[in-house]
């Protein structure tokens, strides 16, 4: 029976009738594999291996390795703008039967790859790092995780795709329709004004902007006021004003 503890005993007797009895340490039957349980990888993304995708999730496919073990391949593209180090964490552990035995942690540029940094053995806990490397900008990374129990069976987790952002938005801002430059006005009325700004790695997430007088980024004329990207990862966003 799965869970059940096996032990095996032996007896002997000498001839004037003295016994020494021994029994082993026991073994387990375990035929599934380990389960880390709300996994977050770099960003605090939450992602639950255990539950079913929903949109509100990054989704997953699992593959089986063999008897009872599996690979877990997360889709997407989450960011980081760390370039030395990647982390990953989970809340729990599962392993019915026998117990974990350790947890490894690797890093490659494909879900099947550990080409940057192979496996490295790791305890058993709640979290895992790999520290002292030199991520690229713009590049793609995936971290892999394996968990094996004392009945040798493993299950591989594979982050979604972890790309590289180092660098903030570029911006350009005019007076006037355009991007050329406007030094003067014959109106005590504000012009219209132009600002384009762009991500190409992550996106850009939010903007505002604002009109001061004096010096750049005063601003007690035209308060902040925001401006919202187009739904998805806009990477460029522009407003005549």
């Amino acid at each position: 029976d799965l869970g059940v503890r096996y032990f095996a005993t032996v007896r002997a007797c000498d001839k004037v009738g003295l016994c020494s009895t021994a029994s082993s340490d026991g073994f387990v039957v375990d035929d599934t594999a380990p389960a880390l349980v709300n996994v977050r990888f770099v960003t605090g993304l939450s992602i639950d291996a255990a539950a079913v995708a929903d949109p509100e999730t990054l989704t997953y496919e699992s593959r089986s390795l063999g008897v009872g073990s599996n690979l877990t391949v997360f889709r997407g593209t989450i960011f980081t703008s760390i370039a030395t180090d990647v982390r990953v964490s989970w809340s729990g552990l599962v392993e019915a039967e026998s117990s974990l035995v350790r947890i490894d942690r690797a890093l490659g540029t494909a879900w099947n790859t550990t080409d940057v940094v192979p496996w490295i053995r790791g305890a058993v806990g709640t979290r895992a790092s790999i520290d002292g490397i030199n991520l690229e900008q713009n590049g793609t990374y995936f971290f892999h995780l394996r968990a094996l129990n004392a009945a040798g069976l493993m299950t591989r987790l594979v982050s979604p795709a972890i790309r590289v952002d180092l660098t903030g938005p570029s911006c350009s801002v005019s007076f006037g329709d355009s991007l050329t430059a406007h030094p003067a006005t014959a109106t005590s009325e504000l012009p219209v004004f132009t600002f384009l700004c762009a991500d190409d790695e992550s996106g850009i997430d939010r903007v505002e902007y604002w009109i001061g007088a004096n010096f750049p980024g005063a601003f007690d004329v035209l308060p902040r006021t925001p401006v919202l990207p187009p739904a998805g990862a806009a990477t460029t966003i522009g407003v005549v004003a």
